[in-house]
């Protein structure tokens, strides 16, 4: 690896250090435009309150812009020399043009260029990943400059974790100023592995554990478990690559060197011209030449690319052979809520109770209450209170109320189950479910993946939110729904999420819990191919092309395998997500250093 001795202040460079350090810092309270509002399981306040994501959007999409303007002819000048990184490019140019498409063809248009409240991943925040991608590869390239990224992750830490261990002090959930714990995983699990590695392998100063430790206890505090998961993998694969480099591949190159003894006495044996022999073994276009034209070599990108996708298709196929059931599930068949004009029915086994609700000028509401054999049941309460008991044992477990909603709605909620279930008249006087923002919408039971059924409320409530988000797939699988668009196309009033799990009817699923489907859903497959496609070759590149020095390599390794695990049940946040792409990269520029001719000792420093 070559040093930088240049001296010139390079702005580039301090935009992502600053991006590192600085960026998953930023509060700034502000008040966004409600974008659900027009959906019928949208809030109703116009105004949305925000902390944590809407400041570091917009300092995201300044920072690009300025970026675009110090990398753009850097990365058109490597991409026209670099056979290598005109591959890379042509996978992120394919990505560009399929997120413009997914936004052009999206659910709703306008979520996807400006985003929503609480995710905020517009398609110019998507794009602003690939090109903190790109600057990476362009900016940081020697170790002077991964010695300054460790520097600038640690000025991070320090401040990051005194937010979160004020907030486990106070008692308050430890997210920091990642909005959320489960991001404090993926910020840890990306992080945690370079850092350790570095230290480990010799790379950087002991005194990098001092913010490794930091970052340590914050994780542990955010009780993210798939956070801890991932940098244990991470950082034991990196340990892997270094002993296997230290050792194994030591013995490796001791077996090749003597080879190539042999075969220079066989062709100085043989009269050939030692000169012509040390010129091509010199010459590193000659050699790079040769490299490119191997049959081997030749097949490689086309290999790993028809291999990503039969890796992928693969997966959809096991998921598709799991029938999409429709209807109840048969946990909860027996229990079922019906409206019917101006009442509430509901069923369970062999019981029905029918709640009808009159509304009368004054606003008052007053009920009639039968059986499923049309006996009338009386009921009582204290009107103070306006909680009312049903004179019946068979229905002891119900009582109800009249209420007043957000919108100025009369309705009435029944309690039943540990759950309220809430019901609306509308202008005919006609009864409704209703959500807790007042807005009359009926539940229904979405289809769900029956490989899932049972499994719920696994991984706290991962499982429901799988099993409704695969059957949409299929509706989506080319273009996706559109960058931020999960929101709108997930079944909201699923009845399956009262019934089956602990979410209350104002929790909002706002996200699959999994960056993988996340990609698919709102994305497209293509993408996601195309994204695992590029990954697939840093790690190549990484393990196996053995590119760039061990430490370095291990440290990219390690830090790439935790955030990759940890994505399998976290999604993509703009809190974490620019400092993946940058280290990503990082990781990425490595993969275009030109291998060692093979007579010379591998480097294990």
């Amino acid at each position: 690896m070559k040093r930088n001795t240049s001296k010139t202040f390079e702005p580039g460079k301090w935009i992502l250090y600053f991006m590192l350090s600085l960026f998953p810092l930023i509060l700034y309270p502000a008040h966004t435009e409600n974008r659900l509002i027009s959906y019928a399981f949208g809030p109703l306040s116009e105004q949305l309150s925000d902390t944590a994501l809407y400041g570091k959007m917009v300092v995201l999409l300044i920072a690009s812009v300025g970026l675009i303007f110090l990398t753009a002819k850097k990365i058109i000048d490597k991409f026209r020399k670099n056979h290598t990184y005109r591959r890379s490019c042509i996978i992120l140019l394919s990505i560009t043009i399929c997120l413009i498409l997914s936004t052009l063809m999206s659910v709703d248009r306008r979520i996807s260029f400006l985003g929503i409240n609480e995710q905020f991943e517009s398609i110019f925040v998507l794009l602003s990943y690939i090109l903190l991608f790109l600057s990476a590869d362009i900016w940081l390239s020697d170790e002077k400059d991964f010695q300054k990224v460790l520097f600038s992750l640690s000025a991070g830490i320090l401040p990051l974790s005194l937010m979160g261990f004020i907030q486990f002090i106070e008692g308050d959930a430890v997210a920091s100023t990642l909005y959320n714990p489960n991001y404090v995983g993926s910020y840890a699990s990306l992080v945690l592995p370079m850092l350790l590695l570095s230290c480990i392998s010799g790379l950087c100063s002991r005194l990098f554990l001092i913010p490794s430790g930091l970052l340590l206890i914050l994780l542990i505090l955010s009780s993210s478990q798939a956070g801890i998961i991932g940098t244990v993998i991470g950082t034991l694969c990196g340990i892997l690559l270094i002993y296997f480099n230290k050792y194994i591949g030591k013995k490796k190159s001791s077996s090749r060197t003597i080879s190539e003894k042999g075969r220079s006495f066989s062709v100085i044996k043989n009269g050939k011209s030692l000169e012509k022999s040390k010129a091509i073994h010199n010459n590193d276009t000659l050699n790079e030449t040769t490299h490119a034209a191997a049959p081997g070599r030749r097949f490689l990108f086309p290999g790993i690319i028809i291999l990503s996708a039969a890796v992928f298709l693969a997966i959809a196929g096991i998921l598709g052979t799991f029938t999409i059931k429709t209807g109840a599930p048969e946990s909860i068949s027996s229990f079922q809520i019906e409206t019917r004009e101006n009442r509430a029915i509901f069923r369970e086994e062999n019981e029905e109770l029918s709640i009808g609700a009159l509304l009368f000028a004054d606003a008052r509401l007053s009920f009639e209450l039968y059986d499923g054999m049309g006996n009338k049941l009386e009921y009582e309460g204290n009107p103070e209170e306006r909680t009312y008991y049903i004179n019946d044992i068979r229905f002891s477990n119900y009582h109800f109320n009249p209420i007043q909603l957000q919108n100025g709605n009369m309705g009435f909620v029944v309690f039943y189950r540990g759950r309220q279930w809430y019901f609306g008249l509308d202008k005919n006087g006609f009864c409704h479910t209703m959500n807790a923002y007042g807005k009359l919408t009926d539940l229904v039971y979405a289809p769900y993946s029956a490989a899932l059924e049972g499994h719920e409320k696994m991984i706290n409530g991962r499982g429901y939110i799988w099993s409704r988000t695969i059957p949409l797939i299929p509706s989506y699988f080319l273009l996706g729904s559109g960058p931020d668009t999960f929101t709108a196309i997930f079944p909201q009033n699923d009845m399956g999420k009262l019934m089956l799990t602990d979410f209350q009817y104002a929790d909002l699923t706002m996200k699959p819990h999994s960056l993988y489907l996340q990609i698919l859903l709102q994305l497209g497959a293509p993408v996601l191919i195309l994204v695992l496609t590029l990954i697939l070759l840093i790690i190549y590149n990484l393990v196996v092309k053995r590119t760039g020095k061990v430490p370095l390599r291990a440290a990219c390794l390690g830090a790439m395998l935790a955030y990759l695990i940890t994505a399998l049940i976290n999604d993509s946040t703009i809190c974490v997500t620019p400092v993946a792409a940058i280290l990503f990269g990082l990781a990425h520029s490595h993969r275009q250093r030109q291998l060692p001719h093979p007579s010379s000792p591998p480097d294990f420093r």
